[in-house]
């Protein structure tokens, strides 16, 4: 029980006495976590796994907080960590150019599922996922967007808790999914796709779609 204490304590949760609940003493507002700059604080601030030993940086999401689209990778790369942001590398700006190409400007979200860089070849663990969920998670909540596009096969495992047998991804990419209460369509990763330019008219054709939904 202590220990569940402490990781809700981590998350940004405040205990406070009943009775102040019965007088009034504590306003609405106080006991509002669910918001972007709250999660923020707390994402910035984390320490739930080994992750941030090694970090130089905890990534946050940036994006318009109407955003209709709410796009998700699975965790920042190493250049992201370097320099504090996140698609700041060479993967990241050519992400943004191919939606400039397709969707052109709009009310877009960035965020990834894990906030910490992953060292070197090192996959992701569950570990990391289970501590980091909630974020992502409330920020969906939050920004309620139109269509959530994940970026990457592990991405959109990660986002829809399915780590059962493996599915050929390229018979997903593409589709669109109800999830939570709203759509979600998985695509390829900005860096699989430079690594593997054959995909890169399926890729383009993906984001393309996206306009459907906005």
């Amino acid at each position: 029980m202590l220990r569940k204490l402490y990781y809700y304590k981590a998350f940004g949760f405040k205990y406070i006495n009943e009775n102040m609940l019965k007088d009034g003493s504590i306003k609405t507002s106080f006991l509002n976590v669910d918001s972007i700059s709250n999660i923020k604080s707390q994402v910035l601030n984390c320490s739930l796994c080994t992750l941030c030993k090694s970090r130089k940086n905890a990534l946050f999401s940036f994006g318009s907080k109407n955003a209709k689209v709410f796009f998700v990778s699975d965790s920042p790369s190493i250049a992201d960590d370097l320099r504090g942001e996140l698609f700041s590398g060479k993967s990241g700006k050519f992400f943004l150019d191919c939606l400039k190409k397709t969707i052109g400007d709009g009310e877009f979200y960035f965020s990834n599922i894990i906030k910490c860089k992953i060292s070197g070849d090192e996959v992701p663990n569950i570990e990391y996922f289970q501590k980091c969920s909630p974020y992502i998670m409330q920020e969906i909540d939050i920004i309620a967007p139109k269509i959530i596009v994940t970026l990457g096969s592990l991405a959109f495992n990660l986002i829809t808790n399915d780590f059962g047998e493996s599915v050929n991804f390229d018979s997903l990419r593409g589709s669109v999914f109800k999830f939570k209460n709203t759509l979600l369509m998985p695509t390829y990763s900005p860096y699989w796709i430079i690594t593997n330019p054959s995909k890169m008219d399926e890729f383009m054709l993906d984001l393309d779609k996206i306009k459907e939904f906005i």
